[in-house]
């Protein structure tokens, strides 16, 4: 009888305290490039934007975990893929939604929802951007939080699992360091 086959969706990653300082580091880059080149729409440098930053870093680790990536924290690169060849968007509400500007849904590119916290992040599933242009999932606000942020808010369910995407899982014991940003270790 064979092993049963790995699956990523549902997958809970639990990141090292190594693994969320060097994405509190990355994040905190992230953000500061973001405000010293006053981009739009980033680099708040307004209580939630250095969380969001380090959010989404843990979030971008986390699937590199799973899926035997190097994780780069892509500082001043603002459209480089996340994770791989993927994008990744993070949230800490455990029901939240895949997030999609307007210029995103125009595209082919792989998003993959992460959800969690600090240490533990749960992979959601994904979808092709382009499948997300769904006149049932546009807002203008968030319901959360009630910010402005015109975008589609695509719910978990309509979520694919990776596999159908053709990502593929990989065996766990397989973790790779962190990419070129370096990890701090205590001496």
């Amino acid at each position: 009888m064979s092993a049963p086959a790995l699956t990523i969706q549902g997958r809970v990653v639990r990141l090292t305290a190594d693994d969320v300082r060097a994405c509190y580091m990355g994040g905190c880059e992230r953000n500061l490039d973001a405000v010293i080149n006053r981009r739009a729409g980033g680099g708040r440098a307004t209580y939630g934007g250095w969380e969001d930053n380090i959010r989404g870093a843990s979030g971008e680790l986390a699937v590199c975990r799973a899926l035997g990536l190097t994780w780069d924290p892509t500082i001043g690169r603002v459209n480089a893929p996340d994770a791989g060849p993927y994008q990744v968007r993070t949230t800490h509400y455990d029901d939240g939604h895949l997030i999609l500007r307007k210029e995103e849904v125009r595209t082919d590119q792989i998003f993959i929802l992460v959800t969690g916290f600090v240490f533990e992040f749960t992979i959601r599933g994904g979808l092709i951007a382009r499948h997300g242009e769904r006149a049932i999932w546009w807002r203008k606000y968030d319901l959360k939080t009630g910010k402005y942020r015109p975008a589609y808010f695509v719910p978990q369910d309509a979520l694919l699992p990776l596999e159908d995407l053709g990502i593929a899982p990989v065996d766990r014991s397989r973790v790779p360091e962190v990419g070129k940003f370096p990890t701090l270790t205590r001496g």
